[in-house]
Protein backbone atom coordinates (compact mmCIF):
# COMPACT_ATOMS: atom_id res chain seq x y z
CA UNK A 1 0.00 0.00 0.00
CA UNK A 2 1.63 3.44 -0.76
CA UNK A 3 1.21 6.34 1.62
CA UNK A 4 1.18 9.80 1.48
CA UNK A 5 4.12 10.90 3.45
CA UNK A 6 2.92 14.46 4.33
CA UNK A 7 0.08 12.83 6.14
CA UNK A 8 1.10 9.05 6.12
CA UNK A 9 -2.40 8.27 4.76
CA UNK A 10 -3.07 5.90 1.94
CA UNK A 11 -3.12 7.46 -1.04
CA UNK A 12 -6.57 6.68 -3.02
CA UNK A 13 -6.61 5.51 -6.45
CA UNK A 14 -6.98 8.07 -8.89
CA UNK A 15 -5.92 11.22 -6.24
CA UNK A 16 -3.44 13.38 -6.49
CA UNK A 17 -1.53 11.82 -3.14
CA UNK A 18 -0.74 15.46 -1.83
CA UNK A 19 -2.05 15.94 1.53
CA UNK A 20 -5.76 17.03 2.35
CA UNK A 21 -5.63 20.76 1.32
CA UNK A 22 -4.94 21.33 -1.74
CA UNK A 23 -4.19 24.58 -4.31
CA UNK A 24 -3.15 28.44 -3.07
CA UNK A 25 -2.73 28.47 1.21
CA UNK A 26 -5.85 29.78 2.06
CA UNK A 27 -6.25 33.43 2.92
CA UNK A 28 -6.49 34.97 6.08
CA UNK A 29 -9.66 35.49 7.80
CA UNK A 30 -11.59 33.25 4.62
CA UNK A 31 -13.08 29.43 5.87
CA UNK A 32 -12.65 26.94 3.38
CA UNK A 33 -14.85 24.28 3.40
CA UNK A 34 -14.25 21.06 5.36
CA UNK A 35 -15.82 18.05 7.11
CA UNK A 36 -16.83 19.79 9.95
CA UNK A 37 -18.80 22.04 6.79
CA UNK A 38 -20.07 18.84 5.73
CA UNK A 39 -21.27 17.01 8.91
CA UNK A 40 -23.18 20.43 9.81
CA UNK A 41 -25.19 20.74 6.11
CA UNK A 42 -25.75 16.78 6.48
CA UNK A 43 -27.14 17.46 10.22
CA UNK A 44 -29.40 20.48 9.36
CA UNK A 45 -30.64 19.24 6.14
CA UNK A 46 -31.51 16.29 7.75
CA UNK A 47 -34.03 17.30 10.28
CA UNK A 48 -35.02 19.59 8.16
CA UNK A 49 -35.40 16.03 6.34
CA UNK A 50 -36.57 14.09 9.28
CA UNK A 51 -39.54 17.15 9.53
CA UNK A 52 -40.98 16.97 6.63
CA UNK A 53 -41.20 12.92 6.67
CA UNK A 54 -42.81 13.53 9.88
CA UNK A 55 -45.30 15.42 8.84
CA UNK A 56 -46.55 13.28 6.50
CA UNK A 57 -46.76 10.30 8.80
CA UNK A 58 -43.10 8.56 7.37
CA UNK A 59 -39.73 8.04 8.41
CA UNK A 60 -36.04 8.15 6.73
CA UNK A 61 -36.11 4.69 6.33
CA UNK A 62 -39.47 4.54 4.30
CA UNK A 63 -38.65 7.52 2.20
CA UNK A 64 -35.78 5.89 1.39
CA UNK A 65 -37.34 2.81 0.47
CA UNK A 66 -40.15 4.57 -1.83
CA UNK A 67 -37.29 6.95 -3.03
CA UNK A 68 -35.20 3.60 -3.84
CA UNK A 69 -37.82 1.95 -5.88
CA UNK A 70 -39.41 4.68 -7.42
CA UNK A 71 -36.35 6.37 -8.96
CA UNK A 72 -34.45 2.79 -10.22
CA UNK A 73 -31.96 3.95 -8.44
CA UNK A 74 -31.42 0.45 -7.26
CA UNK A 75 -32.60 -2.62 -9.21
CA UNK A 76 -35.87 -4.32 -7.53
CA UNK A 77 -35.22 -7.43 -7.46
CA UNK A 78 -34.86 -8.44 -3.47
CA UNK A 79 -31.62 -10.43 -4.33
CA UNK A 80 -30.00 -7.28 -5.67
CA UNK A 81 -32.47 -4.11 -3.79
CA UNK A 82 -30.85 -5.24 -0.44
CA UNK A 83 -27.41 -5.69 -0.88
CA UNK A 84 -27.28 -2.55 -3.13
CA UNK A 85 -29.21 -0.48 -0.97
CA UNK A 86 -27.54 -1.82 2.14
CA UNK A 87 -23.67 -0.85 0.48
CA UNK A 88 -25.45 2.79 -0.11
CA UNK A 89 -26.57 3.03 3.50
CA UNK A 90 -23.73 1.18 4.69
CA UNK A 91 -25.89 -0.74 7.06
CA UNK A 92 -26.58 -4.26 7.30
CA UNK A 93 -28.74 -6.47 5.21
CA UNK A 94 -31.09 -7.15 8.24
CA UNK A 95 -31.79 -3.34 8.52
CA UNK A 96 -32.60 -3.22 4.49
CA UNK A 97 -34.80 -5.94 5.17
CA UNK A 98 -36.45 -4.59 7.60
CA UNK A 99 -37.31 -1.28 5.78
CA UNK A 100 -38.75 -3.64 3.20
CA UNK A 101 -41.44 -5.24 5.45
CA UNK A 102 -42.25 -1.73 7.34
CA UNK A 103 -42.72 -0.39 4.33
CA UNK A 104 -44.55 -3.73 3.42
CA UNK A 105 -46.84 -3.32 6.10
CA UNK A 106 -47.68 0.09 5.85
CA UNK A 107 -48.98 -0.44 2.34
CA UNK A 108 -46.65 1.04 0.16
CA UNK A 109 -44.96 -1.95 -1.11
CA UNK A 110 -45.53 -5.64 -2.23
CA UNK A 111 -43.69 -8.48 -2.87
CA UNK A 112 -44.10 -9.71 -6.17
CA UNK A 113 -42.80 -13.64 -6.74
CA UNK A 114 -41.62 -14.29 -9.88
CA UNK A 115 -43.91 -16.59 -12.43
CA UNK A 116 -41.38 -19.03 -12.40
CA UNK A 117 -40.91 -19.25 -8.75
CA UNK A 118 -37.17 -18.07 -8.86
CA UNK A 119 -36.37 -16.78 -5.56
CA UNK A 120 -33.41 -14.27 -7.03
CA UNK A 121 -35.93 -13.10 -8.94
CA UNK A 122 -38.79 -11.62 -6.28
CA UNK A 123 -39.41 -8.20 -6.98
CA UNK A 124 -40.13 -4.98 -4.60
CA UNK A 125 -42.48 -3.25 -6.15
CA UNK A 126 -44.08 0.06 -5.30
CA UNK A 127 -48.41 0.16 -4.55
CA UNK A 128 -50.65 2.51 -5.77
CA UNK A 129 -50.28 4.35 -2.18
CA UNK A 130 -46.73 3.90 -2.19
CA UNK A 131 -46.41 5.82 -5.16
CA UNK A 132 -48.77 8.59 -4.16
CA UNK A 133 -46.64 9.11 -1.19
CA UNK A 134 -43.90 9.07 -2.99
CA UNK A 135 -45.33 11.90 -5.09
CA UNK A 136 -46.62 13.56 -2.29
CA UNK A 137 -42.74 13.48 -0.60
CA UNK A 138 -40.86 14.37 -3.33
CA UNK A 139 -42.93 17.61 -3.70
CA UNK A 140 -42.88 18.39 -0.22
CA UNK A 141 -38.80 17.45 -0.09
CA UNK A 142 -38.35 19.61 -3.65
CA UNK A 143 -40.31 22.63 -2.37
CA UNK A 144 -37.97 22.57 0.79
CA UNK A 145 -34.43 22.00 -1.40
CA UNK A 146 -36.17 25.20 -2.93
CA UNK A 147 -36.41 27.25 -0.26
CA UNK A 148 -33.20 25.86 1.29
CA UNK A 149 -31.23 26.58 -2.34
CA UNK A 150 -32.53 29.82 -3.15
CA UNK A 151 -30.53 33.01 -3.74
CA UNK A 152 -27.47 30.79 -4.03
CA UNK A 153 -26.43 31.46 -7.13
CA UNK A 154 -26.28 28.52 -9.69
CA UNK A 155 -22.42 28.27 -10.51
CA UNK A 156 -21.72 28.06 -6.14
CA UNK A 157 -24.44 24.61 -6.36
CA UNK A 158 -22.64 23.58 -8.92
CA UNK A 159 -19.19 24.31 -7.51
CA UNK A 160 -20.48 22.29 -4.48
CA UNK A 161 -21.73 19.44 -5.97
CA UNK A 162 -18.25 18.99 -7.75
CA UNK A 163 -16.51 18.92 -4.85
CA UNK A 164 -18.84 16.83 -2.75
CA UNK A 165 -19.42 14.19 -5.29
CA UNK A 166 -15.18 14.34 -5.47
CA UNK A 167 -14.93 13.84 -1.72
CA UNK A 168 -17.57 11.19 -2.06
CA UNK A 169 -15.38 9.37 -4.83
CA UNK A 170 -12.48 9.95 -2.83
CA UNK A 171 -13.95 8.66 0.85
CA UNK A 172 -15.23 5.75 -1.62
CA UNK A 173 -11.76 4.88 -2.68
CA UNK A 174 -10.83 5.30 0.36
CA UNK A 175 -12.86 2.86 2.19
CA UNK A 176 -12.43 0.36 -1.02
CA UNK A 177 -8.83 0.48 -0.66
CA UNK A 178 -8.82 0.05 3.64
CA UNK A 179 -11.24 -2.96 3.43
CA UNK A 180 -8.52 -4.53 0.97
CA UNK A 181 -5.16 -3.77 2.64
CA UNK A 182 -6.19 -3.69 6.28
CA UNK A 183 -5.23 -6.37 8.33
CA UNK A 184 -7.64 -9.08 9.83
CA UNK A 185 -9.19 -8.65 13.19
CA UNK A 186 -7.49 -10.99 15.52
CA UNK A 187 -9.65 -13.56 16.71
CA UNK A 188 -11.45 -13.57 20.37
Amino acid sequence: MQTNEATLAPTIPGSSGRPNRTGPEPVAGTDILDGQDIRQAQRATSAVLGTVLAEHGTTSDLWVVLDALATGAVPPERARFVPRLSAALATGPAAVEAMIDQAEAAGLVSIVSAPDGDPRAVRAELTPAGRAQHETLRSAIDHVAGELYAGIPEQDLAAAHRVLTEVTRRADGWMQLWSVTRPAEPAR
